[in-house]
């Protein structure tokens, strides 16, 4: 990492996620290590911390089934959605992303689109 022409952190990727170094920044750990941190679980006990795909702890999984996730109130939906989508199809460099998707969105939803980035 590097401040004012700096460097101020320069070890392993691993190394910076297991410390508090982002935070001392005022960075964002990656919102899959917060989940793991919510369990309780040591970031100094797991492998594979680079990436949600391979990060592994023993006791990690069952820790996370049984984490306790803020419940959300339903609102009950209105007549009309906020947001109407209809027959969208989308992609880039030949490949699709969507095909001929269909969609409302109504008041008090909360609504996510992920992917890699």
């Amino acid at each position: 990492m590097l401040e004012d022409g700096q460097i101020t952190f320069d070890d392993t990727p691993e190394t910076l996620l297991r410390s508090d170094t982002l935070h001392q920044y005022g960075l964002a750990v990656p919102g899959y290590l917060q989940v793991v941190q919510q369990t309780g679980f040591d970031l100094n006990a797991v492998t594979g911390i680079c990436s949600l795909k391979t990060i592994d702890g023993e006791g990690l999984g069952e820790r996370l089934t049984q984490l306790a996730l803020p419940k959300i109130k339903a609102t009950g939906k209105a007549k009309e959605p906020l947001l109407t989508i209809d027959d969208l199809s989308f992609g880039f460099d030949d490949r699709p992303l969507f095909n001929q998707l269909s969609t409302g969105i109504y008041d008090g939803e909360i609504v996510a689109l992920v992917g890699k980035n």
